[in-house]
């Protein structure tokens, strides 16, 4: 039997969360083995609002409304909807390879084509919403279904004023949308022009205003061309509060990459001791990234020390409420045994036993540490890198916009 997931489709956060779990699974090294995923997510959201680990190019965000707009002025009913929008979305990949859009430059179904499975407008949709694009506040399922509804409401509206549409009548995106070009459908590209980089930049900075992503967009940000990670940027331009987050986002970033290094040590054990093919280098090899992360954080041992990590916390929950109490839980048991002794954790045994502990509570009788059969699946390396919070995502969408808008991404 196939597995398969089934959408939610009564709330847009969780449709773009699930989407990006699925996006996860697809990637070898990125499953959030140890639980950590709705605190990265809090940070992530605070600061590259909209975006998402799956999210490609900035022009997108035009080309989903565009697409429907016309849709809607074809007066398509409800029950056509669904295929109507997967026709256009095709048309739309024929139409970016025509342009030259080549399968590395973020064309989403480039291969797909018509069978694509994931649509772009299912991935932007949360991002539209949230940059107050789109004003229907439902999902694509929800919006597909209202259209009749809106239908006749406009028709009512303008009947009632002589032909012309009031401003009461309902509206699904925004009216001052750049007007879609003649060709998008037929030859485009992902370059935004001055008056669609405009508006994005606009739209960013009123719905988002304190967030580091309308930041990166003004000159309050530097060295957004060669930035890594969010705490590369140069900030010094901006809000205390935001810098103080950003802060918290990299020593959280760092502490919980040797919780990730662990684990995967831990796997690379069991493996040799459970299988007699297993690459027994993998072992000395996390032992060896290990001592790279101790050094880390021994060069930073004085920020450590002063880390308000109340403040921390109290930040996070005011972000999401909804942070799972196990994830903080373990989040704060393994921050203050990784700061007490980074260089120790190998061997410690009460460090070790927080790592399988929490992968029980995550992944319950699947987690690899307790399951023989599911550690004889493992790739090799699981929940690696040091969280960057969507920063490679928001830093292309940023490029495009700046791109489109004739500013450069490198601020001296």
């Amino acid at each position: 039997m196939t597995s398969s997931f089934n959408w939610l489709a009564h709330d847009d956060g969780e449709r773009r969360r699930m989407m990006e779990v699925i996006n996860l699974f697809r990637e070898k090294g990125t499953l959030d083995e140890l639980g950590i995923g709705t605190i990265r997510d809090t940070f992530a959201e605070h600061f590259f609002p909209g975006t998402s680990t799956i999210q490609t190019r900035a022009r997108y965000f035009l080309f989903i409304p565009w697409m429907y707009q016309l849709l809607e002025e074809e007066r398509v009913p409800s029950a056509r909807a669904a295929r109507r929008s997967r026709e256009l979305h095709a048309q739309l990949v024929a139409s970016l390879k025509k342009g030259g859009v080549g399968p590395s430059a973020g064309l989403i179904g480039i291969d797909a084509g018509e069978t694509l499975q994931r649509l772009p407008s299912a991935i932007y949709w949360y991002g539209l919403g949230r940059w107050r694009i789109r004003l229907f506040p439902g999902s694509i399922e929800r919006y597909h279904a209202s259209l009749d509804a809106h239908y006749r409401e406009e028709r009512a509206a303008r009947t009632s004023d002589g032909g012309e549409l009031v401003a009461s009548a309902h509206r699904n995106w925004l009216p001052s949308i750049p007007p879609r070009p003649a060709d998008f459908l037929t030859s485009t590209t992902f370059d935004l022009t001055a008056t669609e980089a405009d508006f994005l930049i606009e739209r960013v900075r009123r719905s988002t205003p304190d967030s580091l992503l309308a930041a990166c967009l003004t000159s309050q940000t530097t060295r957004k061309g060669t930035a890594r990670a969010p705490w590369e940027i140069g900030t010094d331009a901006l809000p205390e509060r935001l810098r103080h987050d950003i802060e918290h986002g990299r020593l959280y970033s760092l502490v919980m990459e040797g919780a990730a290094l662990l684990y995967n040590r831990l796997m690379a054990e069991a493996s040799a001791a459970h299988f007699a093919k297993a690459d027994t280098a993998r072992v000395d090899r996390y032992g060896t990234a290990i001592g790279r992360w101790a050094a880390d954080m021994a060069a930073n041992e004085q920020a450590l020390a002063e880390w308000d990590r109340d403040d921390l916390w109290r930040r996070l929950m005011e972000l999401d409420p909804g942070i799972p109490h196990k994830a903080r839980q373990f989040s704060t048991e393994w921050i203050d045994r990784a700061i007490a002794g980074p260089s120790a954790v190998t061997d410690d045994e009460a460090a070790r036993s927080l790592i399988r502990m929490r992968e029980r509570q995550t992944k319950g009788a699947l987690a690899r540490l307790h399951n023989e059969r599911a550690l004889e699946r493992w790739s090799g390396a699981s929940s690696l890198g040091r969280l960057t919070y969507r920063w490679d995502q928001a830093k292309g969408i940023v490029a495009d916009i700046l791109r489109g808008a004739q500013q450069p991404l490198e601020l001296p």
